[in-house]
């Protein structure tokens, strides 16, 4: 309701969520996908009623032996993993504010295209300024996003 209410669609959605199959300072981005057994992704995704939106997701490690998988998740970090956790919180900013630029350009793209039409924009010579830039931003996407970082814990 709320990202109707705003004027929102589920592509202007990025999720944050913390995931145990990731080692700690690991990130993952996902476009879309299943919950992946989450609980919290789950709830958003039986409110929102779809899977198609982005998330990235922030490496939490396996629960050592003997501690429950409920208390891990809300238990605070040990001290020396801070510069760690720092490391990985700041490329999580960089993926998001990288994906949010993303897709600026492509609604300038979907837009540009609506504007002139295909028609016109073969005939101008448009149509290759517009794939060229689709392409940059698709190639600055796999350079910048699809990744998983990985840091050494002190």
């Amino acid at each position: 309701q709320i990202i109707k209410a705003l004027g929102l669609h589920l592509t202007d959605l990025i999720v944050i969520a913390d995931d145990i199959s990731l080692s700690i300072g690991s990130l993952r981005i996902r476009l879309s996908g299943r919950s992946g057994g989450h609980k919290g992704l789950n709830s958003i995704i039986e409110s929102l009623g779809s899977i198609d939106f982005a998330r990235v997701k922030i490496g939490a490690g396996i629960p050592p032996e003997g501690v429950a998988l409920e208390k891990w998740v809300v238990s605070d970090f040990e001290d020396k993993m801070a510069p760690l956790l720092f490391e990985v919180i700041e490329n999580a900013c960089k993926a998001i504010e990288l994906m949010v630029d993303i897709q600026r350009h492509i609604k300038s793209l979907i837009l540009d295209l609506a504007i002139i039409g295909p028609n016109r924009a073969v005939e101008s010579g448009r149509t290759r300024h517009i794939l060229t830039l689709h392409e940059d931003v698709i190639a600055l996407f796999l350079e910048h996003i699809h990744y998983e970082v990985h840091a050494t814990i002190p």
